[in-house]
């Protein structure tokens, strides 16, 4: 059976083709897109009275349209498309999902536990590595889920509203920022991971620390010195906090312009987030003390074909 995931996310919008592979516990990916659309811009400035942007439906409708013809082309048995944080958020999130029906893609609102589930699928189907105590947690545009597993089972699960799109507009006016709004950005970011991760005290330094979504990616590249995405160089990746702190100390000075030419892995939409990111990260691995993390480029769209395909031993 030939199955899609469409992710609509807060800043990007992502596609994932994939079949069953022939020992029924794993998927081989047939064509993966993404477009980077920003749905939920404005989202950290509380413009547009909590409603998307007319915009920013029109970029995302569009990326859905051409994403449908993909799904028609590849002979796609069944998909499932889904929107996170931003449309969950949204006063007119039904004219959007209206929109996107006429255009032939049927799309969900799905919750925070249930979104943060599904990354965790993703991890697990995705990443070569024992999950048995493991910390994984999701940087999106709008908000971060965190999931914690003991023994390899799911013991915990929260979301918050810390996305790299909505600290960005927040605390960002123009790059390289200032030294107050670094400041302010780092206070606000710590003072949330603090009060969500707090509340995984059983979590140690043999924990094993994994960061998936956009944000882990492009610093693993970064890391990686990558110009090409390398899915294969960047899945299972580790990255040290000593260079995420080199990364933000670099970030935090650089324009945008300079940013996009020192790391060209970042063009068409990520080289204004990813600082933000960066500090989330760092936030993270400082609150556990942690020295390294790895990298999964697994998560809710994996986790999705996962589901899809009931893939033994993980769904």
């Amino acid at each position: 059976m030939r199955v899609a995931s469409i992710d609509i996310g807060t800043n990007t919008v992502r596609l994932l083709v994939a079949e069953r592979g022939d020992d029924r516990r794993s998927f081989y990916p047939i064509i993966r897109k993404q477009s980077i659309t920003r749905i939920g811009e404005g989202i950290g400035r509380g413009g547009q009275n909590g409603h998307l942007s007319k915009g920013a439906i029109s970029r995302t409708i569009e990326a859905l349209f051409d994403y449908k013809k993909t799904l028609d082309s590849f002979g796609v048995d069944v998909y499932r498309a889904v929107v996170t944080s931003a449309v969950r958020e949204a006063k007119n999130a039904d004219e959007f999902l209206s929109i996107a029906f006429r255009n032939g893609v049927t799309v969900e609102v799905i919750g925070e536990k249930e979104e943060a589930t599904l990354s965790f699928l993703g991890v697990r189907g995705s990443l070569p590595t024992d999950m048995a105590d493991a910390l994984v947690f999701d940087v999106g545009g709008g908000s971060t889920e965190f999931v914690s597993v003991k023994m390899g089972v799911v013991k915990d699960l929260v979301s918050v509203l810390l996305g790299v799109v909505r600290l960005r507009e927040k605390y960002i006016s123009d790059y390289p920022p200032t030294s107050d709004a670094v400041g302010n950005m780092k206070e606000f970011i710590e003072g949330k991971v603090s009060s969500v991760c707090g509340r995984f005290s059983g979590l140690n330094r043999s924990t094993l620390l994994v960061g998936t979504a956009g944000t882990a990616t492009s610093l693993a590249a970064m890391d990686l010195d990558l110009c090409d995405y390398n899915f294969d160089l960047v899945n299972g990746h580790t990255l040290s906090s000593k260079h995420i702190s080199q990364f933000v100390e670099t970030l935090s000075g650089m324009a945008e312009e300079e940013i996009v030419s020192r790391f060209p892995i970042l063009r068409g939409g990520r080289e204004d987030v990813i600082f933000p990111g960066a500090l989330i990260i760092q936030a993270v691995m400082n609150f556990f003390g942690a020295e390294e993390m790895v990298v999964c480029d697994g998560g809710l769209l994996e986790g999705i074909v996962v589901q899809l395909l009931n893939l033994e031993g993980l769904s």
